[in-house]
């Protein structure tokens, strides 16, 4: 039996952090937000809640998500409840909840410090409080983030490394592009331990990874999602990413100023890891977790960040402040009293003071003379139920097997819009869209942009080439333009036929390959899309 002081030690220390969790997870709902684009994904539970398979316009097996393993885990509690909004919603304060309580119990250290360092830090950031709901993967992110650095400090020696790569990888399959994050980790890992990594051990936690990107072969006929190529094949050189990138920095610090101070410091680690040598446990793990973070900053940059502000940052700021709270939490208990002192200051005084943040905006804005300081879509706010008044005529809707019949009565089911979140879940999926951003169209989006610069990252307006829309519903390609017809015939094989047919396998590896290639940049040279 414990002693009755170190009793009463764990008795306030669960009632902190059961106060903490509270008080964090009451800041989270009060910015409660399900934006736009999280409804594309829903589109695709909810069609295959109605037994149409993980499509998004039923005729066509496309990709339109990139979070396979988030899509998949609201499957069920749809179907249960049908309340898309309430039901993200509380998913995503599950996983905050996970998250906090994994960070927190990673550090086992007096409560006053993870307190201080770790849960107020949290509580400030805007990247982590916005994208701890938003309808988007950043909460399981976040989680998944959390169980690997907990076996990463606290997991079994002899099964350490088979965790750790099973998180990750599940993360990858929430989020293919995490990939960035997670190897340098791994590979600083290897080489601290100087050690290769237990092979048998990798191979069974990359099973969720592989199967996933086996499956996405096989359904889809590509192991991207679509938006890979909607969002990084806009003609556009690099440089113009780039930039958007560097922008995208800039937005970070001028919105969330204390996540992006945490990463700084954390990616400093590298610098002054030395200075730390022997004052701090763990260091080797810190600095993997650091260098994970500064392999994804890279990343984010390189593809040019993304239009929702802090969406991209919110797993390296969770990630940077867990770091920098290892590093505190090993310190004096004063020195992290005075840390979240600082903090809780700055949130009073800041927003009286806003010339530093609006030189900062024009700085960064200067590099692509677009303002950096977008709003966030969607919902906010407010648990209202998402369904409109016409919801019976919409479930209704959604009933149609015969979808090809039904089309050819009612030409209105054809839509031609650039926004597809919202819209195209209420409108249920008797209607087809036709996305001009490409992010849910699969010719759509491996056509460039008609803009001359890269606005937007990740929403680049397409032009319908001519004869296209009578051939995305009726399969006819005359109206269209011969080498882009040829080049449609290959890939509506690939999302229509018969998924186990074998000339779709072998169109599967030609088109993969790049063998259809030169069709589309006859097409392009031919300059009718411009």
């Amino acid at each position: 039996m414990l002693a009755p002081g170190i009793d009463r030690t764990h008795k306030i220390s669960a009632l902190a952090f059961i106060l903490a969790i509270t008080v964090l997870l009451w800041r989270v709902l009060s910015e409660a937000t399900v934006t736009e684009d999280a409804y594309i994904t829903f589109r695709v539970v909810h069609n295959f809640v109605e037994g149409y398979g993980l499509r998004w316009n039923v005729t066509e097996r496309v990709q339109t998500y990139t979070n396979p393993l988030w899509m998949l885990i609201h499957i069920p509690f749809y179907a249960l409840f049908g309340n898309i909004h309430f039901v993200t919603l509380a998913i995503s304060l599950i996983c905050t909840a996970g998250t906090v309580w994994l960070l927190a119990d990673s550090l086992r250290t007096h409560w006053v410090k993870w307190l201080c360092v770790l849960i107020v830090p949290l509580a400030l950031s805007r990247s982590f409080v916005v994208y701890s709901t938003s309808g988007l993967e950043n909460p399981l992110t976040h989680l998944l983030f959390a169980a690997f650095v907990w076996v990463l400090l606290r997991g079994r020696e002899d099964k350490r490394w088979f965790w750790m790569v099973l998180w990750a990888c599940l993360s990858m399959v929430n989020r293919l592009d995490t990939l960035f994050f997670y190897a340098p980790i791994f590979l600083w890992l290897a080489i601290a331990r100087r050690q290769l990594p237990d092979i048998r051990q990798s191979i069974l936690g990359s099973l969720p990874l592989l199967a996933w990107l086996l499956f996405s072969l096989i359904y889809y006929g590509f192991v991207f999602p679509n938006t890979k190529y909607a969002k990084l094949n806009g003609g556009f050189p690099e440089i113009q990413y780039i930039n958007r990138g560097i922008n995208y920095v800039g937005n970070l610090v001028a919105m969330d100023t204390i996540g992006a101070l945490c990463v700084g410091l954390a990616v400093s680690l590298l610098l002054w890891r030395r200075l730390l040598a022997g004052q701090c446990q763990h260091l080797s793990a810190l600095t993997a977790v650091g260098l994970g973070v500064l392999g994804y900053v890279l990343y984010v940059v390189y593809v040019g960040g993304n239009h929702l502000t802090g969406r991209f940052w919110s797993l390296h700021v969770t990630a940077a402040i867990w770091v920098v709270a290892a590093v505190f939490v090993q310190l004096r208990t004063q020195l992290c009293l005075n840390l979240a002192a600082c903090l809780l200051l700055y949130t009073a005084i800041a927003p009286n003071v806003t010339w530093w943040k609006t030189s900062c905006k024009r700085c960064f804005s200067s590099i692509s003379n677009v303002p950096i300081d977008l709003k966030l879509n969607g919902l906010r706010g407010k648990l209202v139920s998402p369904f409109p008044p016409g919801a019976k005529e919409y479930r209704y809707l959604s009933r149609f097997k015969n979808w090809p019949e039904v089309a050819k009565r009612h030409k209105s089911l054809l839509r031609i819009t650039d926004m597809v979140g919202i819209a195209g879940f209420h409108s249920g999926p008797s209607v087809y869209y036709i996305d001009t951003m490409g992010i849910a169209d699969p010719l759509l989006g491996r056509l460039p942009g008609y803009q001359n610069r890269l606005v937007m990252t990740g929403h680049i307006k397409r032009r319908i080439p001519k004869g296209y829309s009578e051939a995305a519903l009726t399969g006819n390609t005359a109206g269209m333009h011969t080498a882009l017809a040829e080049y449609y015939q290959k890939l509506r094989l690939i999302i229509t036929s018969d998924i186990w047919s074998v000339e779709r396998f072998k169109t599967i590896v030609l088109f993969n390959a790049g063998t259809y290639d030169h069709l589309l940049d006859e097409y392009i040279e031919s300059g009718e899309p411009f």
